[in-house]
């Protein structure tokens, strides 16, 4: 796995892959909660940012030029409207 962050409260552990596939892993338990295909290449970066409904926002990075920004709790990609929209989004952390 690649670039390990941590959620702010400890609960979850996400991890990117070399095939692009997005883990996260419950800290409690160490059970896999959720995996699935993220990017096309692999994810180079994860951070993490606190705040809204779900209790926060997963950005991930890829080698292959993408970015994408994620529920952390339900790992549902948010759509911002075009690439230079995620940017903003992003930059406003």
């Amino acid at each position: 796995t690649t670039s390990p962050v941590f959620s702010p409260d400890k609960k979850l552990l996400f991890a990117g892959t070399r095939d692009g596939r997005l883990l996260t892993w419950d800290t409690a338990s160490g059970v896999l909660v959720n995996e699935h295909v993220a990017h096309e290449r692999a994810i180079e970066a994860l951070s993490f940012a606190s705040g809204g409904a779900g209790g926060g926002w997963l950005v991930s990075a890829s080698g292959d030029g993408s970015v994408r920004l994620w529920e952390a709790r339900t790992m549902e990609e948010l759509v911002i409207g075009g690439v230079f929209g995620v940017f903003e989004e992003v930059v406003v952390f």
